[in-house]
């Protein structure tokens, strides 16, 4: 029975055991290295066009699976942008590469670049990496402000006192404590 049992847990085990599976740390260098935000222009756009206008263009590089990436073109970074074309691109050496229709990009250490058609216009296109940070990143807080967390521990949070458990026969809350009130404000699980 015991070597009944044995062969049946190594059955299952092998059957659904362990597999292969890459991890989110089983990144290439080009993940390590070419994924984020980028932001350029247009080359030459064409007079009275709209990239003539807005000759800015952004773009994020996104892993989205092993060797597999997603490239985002949008007119900003900095507010909800309409995406202007969204790219799969595949790892090639040290490099992400996409070609989809009339695009054709290529982003390496020195950039993305590429070119785009829109409107029947074949337009080029260079990107730098930028890394993006909060403007208020380390900034002291505006007086008056609540500081639920300041860095080093929650203590701003305070305890909350939950409501209590008595109840009676009806389910309605007993005479326990029912103000809940923590550090920073007042009323029913204020602090939290």
């Amino acid at each position: 029975m015991v070597h009944l049992l044995a062969v049946a847990c190594i059955s299952f085990s092998a059957a659904f055991g362990a597999k292969s599976h890459s991890v989110w740390t089983d990144v290439t260098a080009a993940d390590r290295t070419l994924m984020g935000d980028y932001e350029g222009e247009w080359i030459n756009p064409p007079a009275k066009s709209y990239q003539r206008g807005n000759p800015r263009l952004y773009a994020q590089v996104i892993n989205i699976g092993e060797g597999k990436h997603r490239l985002n073109f949008t007119p900003d970074h900095n507010r909800r942008a309409v995406i202007l074309n969204s790219i799969e691109a595949t790892v090639e050496g040290d490099a992400i590469v996409a070609e989809d229709g009339d695009w054709n990009i290529r982003v390496t250490k020195s950039g993305l670049t590429g070119t785009g058609t829109t409107r029947g216009n074949p337009l080029d296109f260079s990107l730098q990496r930028v890394t993006r940070g909060s403007p208020t990143m380390g900034a002291k807080a505006p007086q008056g402000a609540l500081t639920l967390f300041d860095g080093n521990d929650f203590s701003g949070m305070g305890t909350p006192r939950w409501p209590s458990r008595d109840v009676d026969a009806s389910g309605r809350p007993g005479n326990g404590d029912q103000s809940g009130e923590g550090k920073q404000g007042s009323g029913p699980y204020r602090g939290w």
